[in-house]
């Protein structure tokens, strides 16, 4: 009985937290033009998730709210029939009177959704572009450019063809800006928006494009005046040349979303490059439907991008929003390509990735010099029967040559399917030069005889006789190439990171002293190593004061090579879990399966939620190739949420993973306390009572802690001590363990 009303306590201790934490946001409605958008202002950052089921939208944040809903219901009639919350104070639902296409937005703390396509396109020519008074937009939303679609000629996909160079940033065969083709436009499609939320670090100021439609908007949700570029529908009227339309001034480096159109090559395609801005350097995602592959690289001052597949882009409204650094974007006319060549200050860097489970490709363009996350090995055969160059990579596009447009010579391009395979560094040879590439592959020829030939099995390197190379050619050992091995399916490779314990102050002397002399890309290449010797030997507090140094001196490296699950793991092993869930969290993290096992420890860990951990599930491909105390410190979080489930076998299966490997004993004693709460459960009071008298006195703080607190609930309810003896035992635990579940159930049992 007692327990029972130590529970419903508890739970209503619960409720009445959950209750007061509900955080109520300031709520606009309105309709802009062809969509409606409703936007909520937060008093601080708030993610959300849409779920749509026909005329029925579900918003879901991540914390309780109480939103105005009459704002939504009375400024959106008809096409918002209903809004309701749902019970559990996190999800609004909305009943639409039709199933609308949703694009999603978060803006610093303003985050909302727009209805696309809510009234009907107008069938008359499109409007000049000149700004009229309305409701401005809040800031950094994603806003399509769309440019007319000018019909293409039907050409053979043929070598590439040579380009002559261009003085300005248009397409290398565009007409001149005051001309009007003959021809009329098809009307285009709107695009398809993206079906997640945007969780980025969002803009503060918008950038100002095209000719807007400032709008008035309340003052929690747009701090600065911003404008909003308009999308011209091309219906039986002239096509106008993208000159013709006027741009802003480029805006300054900040967190800040744009969308740029770029015309497909059939009427029904459309792409949206979206460019990310923030601190560390600038997003273009190329958000592509099927499979391409990719090209990145720079030579000089020049940023080459490419895809096997051709769209066409509006250049004059990309350059807009990037950085200055860009100075001109010419567009190559390449049957069956996408290519791009960007003149730069010579102060910028790129890298390039696929986004995980999808077709789109993200090319970051930053200040700290990069290398590709899997550079392509080249070996040297120099003794065969024709010397050449061999590159194991499998899936590439047939090399094409193509004319630099401003230097004149001839450039041999290959791009890549697999993401981040690139070639570093820079190598001279006697035939060719190969560039540094983020992504694929570019080869300068010396000799016209040089040539790419394609194998089943990878790629070869060679000249009509073979090359010239050196048998005795030594190969190339850098720093920062040793921390890009890719064989390794995990982020926390115990097998790469470990030396033996006579070696550890040796390996941490001498990357200390090359540390000493080491800048730039070699440095936090150094650190990162330094910090993986850290950590797996589970010196936590160590990790996080390399990681941290990283973060302050290097961010765009911290970000691009996901650190802040390292920086995870070792709060989570130094028991610091709130701040361990909040690195799991990091945007750099997202789609990555193996975090998902990270963010569940953690939530049960921190009792959220009805939270479970399947260990069971992760422990194959992942958990395994864990450094010792990791793998520990997981599977006892997981046997005991799996006691707590009455899953006996799986909490064996925990312990029985350890014990294969040799690394059972240094947590045997949380096993002794596990097998104490087992015999209480099934109502063996004495052995869980000697179990747990012996486990009250460990050394352990973390297993001390829960064996005191168990025996003293248990006595209490066997009735073996009396309430003030309960409670003198309990109080005195306060000030042995907090922060996480076990403070919440101490507490609430003395509440």
């Amino acid at each position: 009985m007692l327990r029972a009303i130590i529970w419903s306590v508890t739970i209503a201790l619960l409720t009445f937290s959950s209750v007061q934490a509900q955080v109520t946001p300031e709520v606009n409605a309105r309709v802009i033009r062809d969509f409606a958008r409703i936007s909520f202002a937060w008093p601080e950052k708030m993610r959300f998730r849409t779920q749509q089921s026909g005329n029925s939208l579900t918003i879901t944040f991540e914390e309780a709210a109480n939103p105005d809903l009459n704002v939504i219901t009375q400024r959106l009639s008809p096409y918002v029939q209903q809004a309701r919350r749902t019970n559990n104070g996190r999800s609004v639902v909305l009943t639409l009177n039709n199933p609308y296409k949703i694009r999603q937005f978060i803006s610093g703390n303003n985050t909302g959704i727009d209805l696309l396509g809510v009234t009907e396109a107008s069938t008359q020519p499109p409007p000049k572009l000149i700004a009229t008074p309305e409701i401005p937009a809040p800031i950094g939303t994603p806003t399509p450019l769309a440019k007319p679609k000018t019909p293409q000629a039907a050409t053979q996909a043929t070598e590439w063809p040579r380009v002559t160079p261009k003085l300005k940033p248009a397409r290398a065969q565009a007409e001149p800006a005051a001309e009007v083709a003959e021809e009329t436009a098809t009307p285009q499609p709107n695009p398809e928006p993206t079906a997640q939320a945007e969780a980025v670090d969002t803009p503060e100021e918008a950038p100002k494009e095209v000719a807007s439609e400032p709008e008035t908007e309340t003052a929690a949700e747009q701090p600065a005046a911003s404008q909003e570029p308009e999308t011209v529908q091309a219906v039986e009227t002239p096509v106008v040349e993208a000159n013709e339309l006027r741009t802003a001034p480029r805006p300054t480096p900040q967190d800040q979303t744009v969308e740029v159109m770029a015309e497909a090559n059939t009427p029904e395609e459309t792409l949206i490059v979206t460019i990310k801005q923030n601190p560390t350097g600038s997003n273009l995602l190329f958000p592509w439907k099927d499979r391409v592959a990719s090209i990145v690289f720079f030579r000089e001052n020049a940023l080459w991008i490419g895809f096997n597949k051709h769209v066409r882009i509006n250049t004059e409204l990309l350059q807009s929003v990037l950085p200055a650094s860009v100075n001109n974007i010419q567009e190559l006319d390449v049957p069956g390509y996408t290519l791009l060549r960007m003149e730069t200050d010579g102060q910028l860097h790129a890298s390039a990735r696929r986004v995980p489970n999808s077709f789109e490709w993200v090319i970051t363009l930053s200040n700290n010099p990069t290398l590709p996350t899997r550079p392509v090995p080249l070996t040297m055969e120099a003794e065969a029967r024709t010397p050449h160059i061999y590159l194991p990579t499998l899936e590439y596009t047939t090399p094409v040559n193509v004319t630099d447009p401003v230097v004149g010579d001839t450039l041999v391009l290959s791009a890549f399917y697999n993401s981040g395979e690139g070639i570093y560094p820079k190598r001279e040879f006697v035939e060719f030069t190969l560039l540094q590439t983020a992504q694929g592959l570019a080869m300068l020829k010396k000799d016209d005889d040089a040539q790419i030939v394609e194998l089943r099995n990878g790629i070869r390197l060679t000249s009509e006789g073979g090359m010239a190379l050196s048998e005795d050619l030594p190969q190339l050992a850098l720093d920062e190439l040793e921390l890009l091995d890719t064989k390794f399916s995990t982020l926390f490779p115990y097998e790469r990171w470990k030396v033996e314990p006579e070696e550890f102050k040796a390996t941490e002397q001498e990357l200390m002293q090359k540390l000493s002399d080491a800048t730039g890309l070699r440095a936090s290449s150094l650190r990162l190593k330094l910090a993986q010797l850290y950590l797996g030997e589970g010196m936590e507090l160590e990790t996080l004061g390399v990681l941290d140094r990283i973060r302050r001196t290097d961010p765009f490296f911290y970000e691009e090579r996901k650190l802040a699950a390292l920086r995870g793991a070792a709060n989570f092993l130094a028991y610091r879990v709130g701040e361990a869930a909040y690195d799991f969290n990091q945007q750099s993290l997202e789609n990555i399966e193996e975090i998902k096992l990270w963010r569940q420890a953690s939530d049960l860990f921190l009792q959220r939620d009805r939270a479970r951990f399947d260990f069971v599930d992760f422990d194959t491909a992942y958990i395994k190739k864990y450094p010792p105390e990791m793998r520990q410190r997981l599977a006892v979080l997981a046997a005991d949420n799996y006691i707590n489930r009455k899953s006996y076998n799986k909490a064996v299966r925990v312990f029985d993973s350890l014990s294969e490997d040799g690394i059972l004993m240094p947590i045997e004693p949380y096993v002794d306390y596990l097998l104490g709460k087992v015999s209480a459960e099934t109502g063996k009071i004495k052995p869980a009572i000697a179990i747990w008298e012996k486990l009250a006195e460990s050394d352990d703080r973390f297993i001390r802690a829960r064996a005191a607190y168990s025996l003293a609930t248990l006595q209490y309810n066997e009735g073996l001590i009396d309430r003030d003896e309960a409670i003198e035992k309990l109080d005195n635990l306060r000030i042995v363990w907090r922060g996480d579940s076990l403070e919440l159930g101490l507490l609430s049992q003395l509440g």
